[in-house]
């Protein structure tokens, strides 16, 4: 590549300049830690044994967003692909390429980008050194355009060729019009001994022990570099050179490209012209192949993959070698968007990247799955396929009967005397035949040749072939073959087969069959339905009996396994999809499965390590398209529908032909992909990573752009994220690689991204950036603090009105209690008293016989008018009472107790006896016990007719006691309860105490009444 004319005056860049300057070693060190973390190898590079025209191919051209001619490929450690063109610098991610003007990120090529870019470099601390046709180098850091750590001043008009020397002290090498210099950081210095390199250089190579080897036109020499000092001094005497002298053939004279191979460290440099491939070593070369490009086909580029597949880019097409294997040449016929390959690269995931002249940017990919099959079929349903014992791979379509072998196809149907040119179902038999289910019967087949036909006149869905070599087929029912014959075997009740599907044996010996996904078995000669204690499994598609004797079932809820007479089920919770058809194990045990969406493999060592409690999920592979990214239906119910081929490989039956998968180059992409946040902006104004990002008031609206570094597949890469300080929980984006928010408040975020390959290999580290939203005037604390005092003051000054009206209201309340009392006390109080003295005088004149009439009928009438003035006076004395002293006043109890005995002394015997130091009781229950003492004097004075009433109150214990007795003629307590009598008083007593404490009327009829209430300790406080 770098003799290539078009590569002048600077035809590579491949490392910056380390030397003892204090901030090297931690670059250094920051950029092999970026790489460790970032970086990992795939299983394998691009498969050998298939040529590119089997291969993914993707075609970047000016639609795509890339212009111009490549004329250099470059990765840096973060995962981009860089493309310098003759248009400009552009960068790849995954998901569009974009092109980097000197400013930054562009759109299209402008006068700020670097124009014409021949050459690139990545160096490990992520700096990318970007070679210009004209002016001096750029380098380039997280996508802008920045200076690079050495200054270019003095490095000669004309720079040829510059590498890197990876030694302990890794510097950087180039050769100008002045000769071989040396990266310092003050500026380039001449190297010793370096005018031993040719004058007319082809190619340059720095080896990691210091070694240049230099092709010129007409020699090869070798130089060692033993230490590079900070000033370098000028030699006394040169020492010599040395020649590379062929081992065998002719001297390597005119090497367009030297690379190195994938060991890096082995002194091993490879070399190509048109002569061929060379090895050099240990200052000799030789000529390892003769094969190459063509004639006039110039080396442009070359690489040796990690597989160890060398690639030689020429002006006539791409070249492979490899030892031991058939050489081939690749042109536009096999893939290639052009014949002028101008720039090669292997990727971090193990995809060929070849740059043309014209035709634009090729990405090839070596997929698991291949178009397997005769290209005719390529675009047909197959039902069901088999490989026979010659190698040849029989598939069965609606169309008749193919058999594909070495390349050549041949068809069968009616013509050929099968029974029907509807194929459903074929299998190969120990024998070396094949047995062929069509819609209208059985046919056996050897070779070319229809050896028999049993013309059943049902259809035949599926066919079976046991331990023992017998034949099952199945359809509407199920049969054996035997001697020639088909011997069927009946249903019991409710257990009819329809549409046979699938049929395998367990390690017991039962034949589990699906008939139209209903599970059924054959035992004692019958089919019957399963056992009782069977779990249910419906929707069954495929049976598999695996070499170890275990049965497997592909439904639609997942994955059931059978294992001495036991069933255990896998599904969606375990890591599943759904809906598996034609369950296969390969070589190493592991499952694979056809689904609608593809195939999926699914590891035997995560399944055990689940059974084993060791993991909760399988570890499961989904392969969703095939070679030229042609989506995978593989949902054919029939059987067989998948074959293990006697290579290892298998083969499976889809909508669109036959796929063939190699398990042993599964390719699953284990690259764990760089998460990159490629943008934000808030409120418009873009934030910047590692920088305090603090942004005005505004309205809130936050717009995210990120994704996966990923080159394979980018369009399936996942993506999670979350916003830290307003969601609470992760995003699931999918695919999606953009984010929004609005209304967002202030205060300081955080955004987290984290993603996927296209094989769910995950980042969870991912991408972070922070920044901080300042408030509006009416965000900020201070606001509302003020806020909070407004509302607080304003607050107590309602509480304050409130306080005063409760207080005006309880006042007038109040006085308007007491004037009630008062006018009721002086003049229905005192009216009453007058009127029952009257009528009392009244009935003693009348008694005198002061008046006429009869005596006793007017005494009777007067003496029920004085009990019913009685009452009523009673009975506002009460309310008067209630009115004026509802709540106990302030008093205590005792002396509450003492004004009403005294309220009473001059109308009855009443006693008041206190026993020990009374605590203090609340106003209420105060209240409650002096309205239930007065009711019980009442009822004894009023209904008792005592002549001596005892009121005694006592604390013991902790416990109050008030007790009310007298010497009455009593009265039956459960009688007087409601009674018209008790006038409700005893309820009234009962209703009060409860709550209170315990209420105890003890009485008998001519034995007195005793009224006790008892207060416990917590009733008092």
């Amino acid at each position: 590549m770098w003799g290539h004319p078009a590569y002048n005056p600077v035809i590579l860049l491949t490392a910056f300049a380390l030397t003892r300057h204090a901030a090297w070693p931690r670059l250094l060190t920051l950029g092999i830690c970026l790489g460790v973390v970032t970086t990992a190898a795939p299983a394998h590079a691009l498969d050998p044994d298939k040529r590119l025209s089997a291969m993914t191919v993707e075609i970047f051209r000016a639609q795509d967003g890339i212009a111009g001619a490549v004329k250099a490929l470059e990765q840096t450690p973060d995962g981009y692909l860089w493309v310098g063109t003759s248009a400009g610098l552009f960068r790849y991610g995954g998901a569009r390429f974009t092109v980097l003007t000197e400013g930054g990120r562009g759109a299209v090529p402008s006068e700020g980008s670097p124009g014409d870019v021949t050459a690139l470099l990545a160096a490990v601390d992520g700096t990318l050194w970007v070679a210009p046709a004209r002016g001096a180098p750029l380098c380039v850091r997280a996508a802008m355009m920045v200076d690079c750590p050495v200054p270019w001043g003095n490095l000669g008009s004309t720079v040829r060729f510059v590498d890197w020397h990876r030694g302990p002290r890794e510097s950087l090498i180039a050769t100008t019009n002045l000769g071989l210099l040396a990266a310092l950081p003050h500026g380039w210095q001449p190297v010793p001994w370096g005018h031993a390199v040719p004058r007319d250089l082809e190619a340059l190579h720095i080896d990691e022990q210091g070694r240049i080897v230099a092709a010129g036109k007409r020699e090869v020499v070798t130089l060692q570099i033993t230490g590079l000092p900070a000033t370098v001094p000028a030699p006394s005497a040169p020492p010599p050179s040395t020649p590379v002298i062929a081992a065998a053939g002719p001297a390597p004279a005119d090497l367009e490209v030297l690379f190195a191979g994938r060991e890096r460290g082995s002194g091993v440099v490879w070399g190509a012209n048109e002569t061929g491939l060379w090895r050099i070593e240990d200052g000799r070369a030789a000529l390892v192949s003769k094969d190459g490009p063509p004639p006039g086909g110039q080396p442009s580029a070359a690489l040796e993959d990690r597989d160890g597949n060398v690639w030689i880019g020429s002006r006539r097409g791409l070249w492979r070698w490899q030892p031991g294997r058939v050489n081939a040449a690749f042109t536009r016929a096999d893939g290639l968007p052009e014949d002028d390959v101008t720039a090669l690269l292997e990727d971090r995931e193990g995809s060929l990247w070849v740059g043309t002249r014209g035709g634009g940017l090729a990405q090839f990919t070596d997929r698991t799955v291949a178009q397997a099959g005769p290209p005719s079929l390529s675009e047909r349903w197959i039902n069901s396929l088999t490989e026979d014992s010659a190698g040849a791979f029989w598939l069965a379509t609606r169309t008749g009967l193919v058999r594909w072998q070495d390349g050549r196809e041949r068809s069968f149907g009616r013509a050929e005397g099968l029974p029907s040119d509807t194929v459903f179902a074929v299998h190969a038999a120990a024998d070396g035949s094949v047995w062929v289910g069509c819609d209208a019967g059985l046919a056996r087949m050897r070779g070319d040749r229809v050896e028999s036909v049993h013309a059943l006149g049902r259809s035949i869905s599926a066919l079976a072939i046991d331990e023992k070599g017998d034949l099952w087929v199945g359809g509407d029912e199920i049969a054996r073959f035997e001697e020639g014959r088909l011997v069927t075997f009946p249903s019991a009740p409710g257990a009819e087969v329809t549409e046979l599907r699938g049929m395998a044996h367990d390690d017991e010996g039962v034949l589990w069959l699906s008939s139209r996904g209903r599970l059924l078995s054959i035992r004692q000669g019958r089919v019957e339905l399963p056992p009782p204690g069977d779990p249910i499994i419906g929707k069954v598609r495929s049976l598999h009996r695996d070499r170890k004797g275990v049965l497997w079932l592909g439904t639609f809820d997942g994955l059931w396994r059978r294992q001495g007479g036991t069933w255990r089920g896998f599904g969606v919770a375990e890591g599943l999809t759904q809906d598996l058809f034609q369950v296969l194990t390969d070589d190493a045990d592991d499952l694979w499965a056809g689904t609608p969406q593809g195939l999926i493999q699914l590891s035997r060592a995560s399944l055990e390590e689940l059974l084993a409690g060791r993991r909760r999920t399988l570890d499961v592979l989904a392969l969703p398209s095939s070679d030229q990214r042609r989506d995978i239906d593989a949902s054919r119910p029939r059987q067989p529908a998948a074959w293990k081929a006697r290579d290892g490989s298998i083969w499976f039956a889809t909508s669109r032909g036959a796929v063939r998968v190699d398990p042993r180059r599964v390719r699953r992409n284990v690259v764990v992909p760089p998460i990159v946040i490629e943008s934000a902006t808030v409120d418009g104004r873009p934030a910047q990573r590692g920088a305090e990002n603090a942004f005005p008031p505004g309205s809130g609206a936050l717009d995210f752009s990120f994704g996966a570094v990923t080159t394979i597949e980018p369009h399936r890469a996942k993506h999670r994220y979350r916003l830290v300080g307003f969601d609470s929980t992760w995003i699931e984006a999918g695919t999606r690689r953009v984010a929004s928010y609005t209304n967002i408040p202030p205060g300081a975020y955080r955004f987290e991204v984290q993603g996927s390959n296209a094989d769910g290999v995950w980042n969870e580290t991912g991408d972070v950036l922070q920044f901080r939203l300042a408030p509006r005037f009416h965000q900020t604390a201070w606001f509302y603090g003020l806020v909070a005092l407004a509302l607080g003051c304003a607050a107590f000054g309602v509480h304050r009105v409130y306080v005063a009206g409760v207080h005006s209201r309880y006042a007038a309340t109040f006085a308007e209690r007491n004037r009630v009392a008062r006018e009721l006390h002086d003049s229905l109080l005192q009216g009453m008293a007058a009127a029952a003295l009257h009528l009392k005088s009244l009935r003693k004149r009348v008694v005198r016989g002061a008046t006429g009439g009869k005596p006793d009928e007017v005494a009777a009438e007067l003496e029920r008018i004085e009990r019913l003035v009685g009452t009523n006076m009673e009975e506002t004395r009460r309310y008067v009472w209630d009115l004026r002293d509802s709540a106990g006043g302030n008093d205590s109890l005792e002396t509450g107790l003492k004004a009403l005995v005294s309220g009473l002394s001059g109308r009855a015997n009443v006693h008041l006896t206190v026993e020990g130091a009374i605590s203090p009781v609340p106003p209420h229950v105060s209240r409650e016990l002096l309205r239930i003492t007065r009711e019980a004097i009442h009822n004894a004075l009023q209904h008792a007719g005592a002549d001596r009433i005892d009121v005694q109150l006592q604390q013991v214990a902790g416990a109050l006691r008030l007790i009310v007795s007298d010497d009455g003629r009593g009265f039956d307590p459960k009688a007087a309860v409601g009674s018209a009598q008790g006038h409700f008083g005893l309820t009234g007593m009962q209703e009060r105490a409860r709550g209170l404490g315990r209420l105890q009327i003890v009485s008998r009829p001519g034995e007195g009444t005793r009224v006790e209430m008892i207060i416990e300790g917590t009733g008092i406080a």
